[in-house]
């Protein structure tokens, strides 16, 4: 993460920067804000504060590439739709997800193509 950087000057002296963070969780574990409130300190001991907003928002979608395409010769031989992750990608598929370790599927039954024999 990017801690990105404060300026802080004093009449006498070199102030110190440092800052600390508020976590507020977002809709999601991906997305959350950060304030941050950066502080400068003089050898004196006077602060001054500034408070900025950092949102950490998850907008890329997750990947999801299917099966290879199969042929079957009746309705009662179509494969169940498969929605764990490990029997998916043993099937061939794959889905990944930038910020998240743990992706899910789900099945949507669609319309079918023809009829049952």
């Amino acid at each position: 993460m990017m801690n990105g950087f404060a300026f802080a000057t004093d009449n006498c002296s070199m102030p110190s920067v440092t800052y600390a963070d508020i976590i507020i969780p977002g809709s999601c574990a991906q997305e959350y804000t950060i304030a941050r409130t950066w502080i400068g300190e003089d050898d004196c001991g006077n602060t001054a504060t500034c408070v900025q907003t950092i949102s950490v928002i998850d907008t890329t979608p997750p990947m999801a590439i299917c099966p290879p395409d199969i042929t079957v010769e009746c309705e009662a031989d179509l494969p169940a739709c498969e929605v764990d992750v490990a029997r998916f990608v043993g099937l061939g598929g794959s889905v990944s997800d930038n910020r998240n370790a743990v992706v899910s599927l789900a099945c949507r039954a669609g319309a079918m193509i023809g009829g049952p024999c």
